[in-house]
Formats: C-alpha cells, structure tokens, sequence
C-alpha cells in the first residue's frame, strides 16, 4: 500500500463511509508501520474529519518523534522546539480508506493500526510545508 506522508500540514483523503470507530476530534493510536524508515515514533494520533456536503470521513496518522539537536538538520526533520520540552517533530500520513479499514479498537477509547508491505512517499514539499 502507498501511503503520502509529510513533514508538516498534509491534505486527507476523503472517503464517503462510515469509520470503523465512533467519534469525531483526535484519538491516541498504538501504530505500527512496516517497513518504517523514519525516526522511532514516541506517540501516535489519529486526527478525524468530517464535512456535510457532500458528506465524507477523513483520516489522518499524525506521529510524534524526538530527536538530538545535532539531528535538525536532516532532511527528514522538522523541528518544533519549546523551552523546557524535547525536541520533537510531526509525521502526518494520509490514511487512504484502505488503511482507515484496518484500524481496531483495541480496549475501550484505545485503537491499534498496523499495517505491513507500505511504501511511504514524501509529500512534504507539495504540501506547501
């Protein structure tokens, strides 16, 4: 499965159907990608879209990764630094519905993704980031 990520703001799919969970807003995920040759992610979330007209679902896997200093200036990282905090950086990936289907509650407002044999395509820069 091919799957656009970027580095910054990325546009979603938009599907018309139903989700396999309930909800609207941002949900934790536990995700694992394969094979995975960006930076080891420390927290996942599932951000959900919604619009009325006309009326579609969307789905993006937004992922949190930290990082050393000395790092910044990798083509692959963008950093948000905050006083007091770690270095971090956003990977966003838009969910085509294919993958939204395989996402699973695993334990209350808990989810898991996994998804194996993708091949990540860097959008980054037509994304406008």
């Amino acid at each position: 499965m091919k799957l656009n990520y970027s580095l910054g703001n990325i546009e979603p799919h938009w599907f018309v159907g139903d989700l396999p969970f309930p909800g609207v807003g941002t949900k934790p995920v536990r995700a694992k990608l394969s094979p995975w040759h960006l930076p080891p992610i420390a927290e996942a979330k599932l951000l959900i879209f919604f619009r009325d007209s006309p009326k579609e679902v969307a789905v993006t896997l937004m992922m949190t990764y930290h990082y050393e200093p000395s790092r910044a200036s990798s083509p692959q990282v963008k950093a948000e630094a905050t006083p007091s905090s770690p270095i971090s950086g956003e990977i966003r990936i838009a969910l085509p519905p294919e993958a939204v289907g395989q996402i699973r509650r695993i334990n209350g407002d808990e989810y898991e993704l996994i998804l194996e044999d993708i091949e990540l395509i860097n959008v980054t820069s037509a994304a406008g980031t």
